[in-house]
Protein backbone atom coordinates (compact mmCIF):
# COMPACT_ATOMS: atom_id res chain seq x y z
CA UNK A 1 0.00 0.00 0.00
CA UNK A 2 1.35 3.23 -0.93
CA UNK A 3 2.16 5.32 2.05
CA UNK A 4 0.05 8.22 1.16
CA UNK A 5 -3.31 5.89 2.17
CA UNK A 6 -2.23 5.72 5.74
CA UNK A 7 -4.33 8.72 7.81
CA UNK A 8 -3.48 10.19 11.27
CA UNK A 9 -6.73 12.10 13.23
CA UNK A 10 -6.75 13.75 16.16
CA UNK A 11 -9.59 14.76 17.59
CA UNK A 12 -9.94 17.12 21.02
CA UNK A 13 -13.31 17.65 22.77
CA UNK A 14 -13.69 19.74 25.44
CA UNK A 15 -17.04 19.75 27.91
CA UNK A 16 -17.89 22.52 29.78
CA UNK A 17 -20.48 21.87 32.39
CA UNK A 18 -22.11 24.68 34.56
CA UNK A 19 -23.49 23.76 38.43
CA UNK A 20 -26.10 21.00 38.09
CA UNK A 21 -28.40 20.42 40.72
CA UNK A 22 -29.01 16.66 42.16
CA UNK A 23 -31.20 14.92 44.38
CA UNK A 24 -30.38 14.06 47.81
CA UNK A 25 -30.82 10.32 48.13
CA UNK A 26 -30.20 10.22 51.94
CA UNK A 27 -32.24 8.53 54.87
CA UNK A 28 -33.52 10.54 56.80
CA UNK A 29 -34.67 13.16 53.59
CA UNK A 30 -33.01 16.44 54.24
CA UNK A 31 -35.32 19.56 54.73
CA UNK A 32 -34.45 20.70 51.41
CA UNK A 33 -33.22 17.01 49.21
CA UNK A 34 -31.63 18.94 46.51
CA UNK A 35 -27.88 19.65 46.56
CA UNK A 36 -25.46 21.78 43.86
CA UNK A 37 -22.74 18.75 42.33
CA UNK A 38 -20.98 21.83 40.69
CA UNK A 39 -19.20 22.89 37.63
CA UNK A 40 -16.48 20.61 35.49
CA UNK A 41 -14.69 21.11 32.86
CA UNK A 42 -13.17 17.60 30.84
CA UNK A 43 -10.97 17.48 28.25
CA UNK A 44 -10.48 14.24 26.29
CA UNK A 45 -8.43 13.76 23.11
CA UNK A 46 -8.81 10.88 20.56
CA UNK A 47 -5.94 9.62 17.92
CA UNK A 48 -7.36 7.58 14.54
CA UNK A 49 -4.38 5.86 13.09
CA UNK A 50 -5.33 4.32 9.17
CA UNK A 51 -3.19 0.78 9.28
CA UNK A 52 -4.16 -0.38 6.38
CA UNK A 53 -7.08 0.11 3.78
CA UNK A 54 -10.17 -0.51 6.02
CA UNK A 55 -8.52 -0.91 9.59
CA UNK A 56 -8.22 1.53 11.98
CA UNK A 57 -6.59 1.72 15.23
CA UNK A 58 -7.88 4.45 18.11
CA UNK A 59 -6.25 5.84 21.13
CA UNK A 60 -7.96 7.75 23.52
CA UNK A 61 -7.88 9.42 26.81
CA UNK A 62 -10.53 10.84 28.71
CA UNK A 63 -10.58 13.30 31.43
CA UNK A 64 -7.27 14.39 31.32
CA UNK A 65 -7.41 16.85 33.75
CA UNK A 66 -7.89 14.16 36.03
CA UNK A 67 -10.70 16.21 37.52
CA UNK A 68 -13.12 15.39 40.95
CA UNK A 69 -17.25 15.59 39.02
CA UNK A 70 -20.32 13.85 39.58
CA UNK A 71 -23.18 14.02 37.48
CA UNK A 72 -25.67 13.28 40.08
CA UNK A 73 -25.19 13.46 43.66
CA UNK A 74 -22.93 10.39 45.27
CA UNK A 75 -22.19 9.44 41.82
CA UNK A 76 -18.93 10.19 41.15
CA UNK A 77 -17.55 9.93 37.38
CA UNK A 78 -13.54 8.07 36.96
CA UNK A 79 -11.26 10.26 37.11
CA UNK A 80 -8.19 9.60 33.96
CA UNK A 81 -8.99 7.03 31.85
CA UNK A 82 -7.15 5.67 28.43
CA UNK A 83 -8.61 3.26 25.77
CA UNK A 84 -7.41 1.52 22.52
CA UNK A 85 -9.74 0.67 19.90
CA UNK A 86 -9.38 -1.62 16.58
CA UNK A 87 -12.06 -0.88 13.72
CA UNK A 88 -12.33 -3.16 10.31
CA UNK A 89 -14.28 -1.65 7.99
CA UNK A 90 -15.92 -4.46 5.25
Amino acid sequence: MPHGDRALALTPTLDIADDRVSDVNASPVPAFPYIRTGSSTLLDLSAQYTVVRNVDVVVGFKNLTDQNYELAWGFPQPGRTFYVRMRVRP
